[in-house]
């Protein structure tokens, strides 16, 4: 619709444009004929009145000549100037534009008038000069003069006439842009009107799709909530599960597993047998002891009873001593003690991203020292793990690591920022808003 809306529009203003462009041509085409026509008969005019001029000073010296040679020269110029005015009166007459009535009445009235002009004077040209001398100014006085005045009236009516007919054609051309104008405001009305249609039709388009993408846009924010309270509480079950498993391994097995070793010491010194008997019941305590090591090595990996028991800042400092201890790296653990015990699922989550990130330093950076730094403050807590490895890009290595972190801090209203460059390192830090206790404001 909106395809078909504009492509109207197009083909309208296209249209319009070549329409108004032709009768602007064909305005000017015809106004410049009319005044073309106008200069050509204003010129006829022009000339007849010279001739009708010449013709009475002609006629004047022929009836007044004595010489029958000069008398035939002034005879020859006066038949050459009525054959001049009736070419002239044949040329206006193809001129002339169709004026009705009025307008061929004049004209013949004219050309009545300059036929009867020549006529009054056709059997004067016949005279010998004793009759020009004894009749020719009785015959100027009586026919010629009351002529020539009728003939100059009448070519002062036809000039009138003819400056009529160019207001009439101005009035015409007038008329024509007028027409033109309108036309002009209707199509422009009309693009008008299909271009707010459009604007309506395309605004509630756009508000119906701002609608949609909003109502996705609550459901995707609505999935995403569930989806992170889904995953706080997969995150919180299996918290519980490993503190769980922790404590029953330690309790339950290790201390089953610790009476054991009790009573092979029993065995071992009472034992009374040969030597290989005393060698094979050592082996067996040794094997039992290590057992017991790795027992409490993997409930400590679940969860160290210290993070409940002792708080988090002791936590963060075994976590430390033990990545040294199992890869040789220098881990420095830069932290406050703080009586401020903080919620399970603060101190959970500032455990796992420091365990996290000294797995990933360890088994990506390559590096050779380690710095874990957090404290607290007013404005919320700030943890950072740096390291000397290796680096990498962020943007583009990005891995389910970093994507847990994010999660665990983000859930809290955190900030995750890792900052890392080839060959200099990374630098992770974190800052979590401050904790909201009940009965303070």
């Amino acid at each position: 619709m909106l395809w078909f809306g504009f492509g109207f529009i197009l083909l309208v203003m296209a249209y319009s444009s070549i329409d108004i462009a032709r009768a602007l041509q064909q305005t000017s085409s015809r106004n410049d004929a009319l005044m073309t026509s106008f200069r050509k008969r204003d010129h006829i005019l022009d000339e007849l009145r010279n001739t009708m001029i010449r013709s009475g000073t002609m006629i004047r010296d022929y009836l007044s000549e004595d010489e029958d040679l000069w008398a035939d020269r002034d005879r020859l110029d006066l038949q050459a100037a009525r054959q001049e005015t009736e070419q002239l009166l044949e040329s206006y007459a193809e001129e002339r534009h169709s004026t009705g009535s009025a307008g061929e009445e004049t004209f013949l009235n004219l050309r009545n008038g300059v036929e009867a002009y020549w006529n009054s004077f056709a059997p004067t040209l016949r005279w010998d000069s004793e009759t020009r001398r004894r009749e020719g100014d009785a015959y100027r006085e009586r026919s010629i003069g009351p002529l020539r005045i009728e003939v100059f009236r009448l070519s002062r009516q036809i000039t009138a006439f003819n400056n009529q007919q160019l207001d009439e054609g101005e009035a015409l051309v007038k008329n024509e842009q007028q027409r033109l104008r309108l036309r002009l405001i209707a199509s422009s009305l009309v693009e008008l009107l299909i271009a707010v249609i459009l604007t309506l039709a395309v605004t509630s388009r756009i508000r119906g799709l701002e609608d949609a993408v909003e109502g996705q846009y609550v459901k995707m924010v609505q999935a995403r909530s569930e989806l992170r309270d889904l995953t706080a509480r997969l995150e919180n079950a299996r918290e519980d599960e490993r503190k769980s498993l922790s404590r029953e391994l330690h309790d339950e097995v290790g201390q089953s597993m610790a009476a054991m070793l009790v009573e092979l010491g029993r065995v071992e010194s009472t034992l009374s047998g040969g030597e290989e008997a005393r060698t094979r019941l050592s082996s067996l305590r040794v094997q039992a002891e290590q057992s017991v090591r790795s027992l409490r090595d993997i409930a400590l990996l679940l969860r160290p009873s210290m993070l409940d028991d002792l708080g988090l800042v002791p936590a963060l400092k075994w976590q430390g001593r033990e990545t040294a201890r199992r890869t040789g790296l220098h881990v420095r653990v830069e932290a406050e003690e703080s009586n401020d015990m903080l919620p399970d699922t603060y101190k959970t989550c500032i455990y796992r991203v420091v365990q996290e990130a000294l797995h990933n330093a360890v088994k990506h950076s390559k590096a050779k020292s380690i710095r874990v730094s957090f404290q607290q403050t007013p404005s919320g807590m700030e943890l950072e793990v740096e390291d000397d490895g290796i680096g990498f890009d962020p943007g583009t290595e990005k891995g389910l690591g970093l994507l847990g972190m994010e999660e665990r801090i983000v859930r809290l209203g955190g900030e995750l920022k890792v900052i890392a460059k080839a060959e200099r390192g990374t630098l992770l830090s974190v800052h979590l808003p401050p904790v909201k206790r009940k009965g303070f404001q």
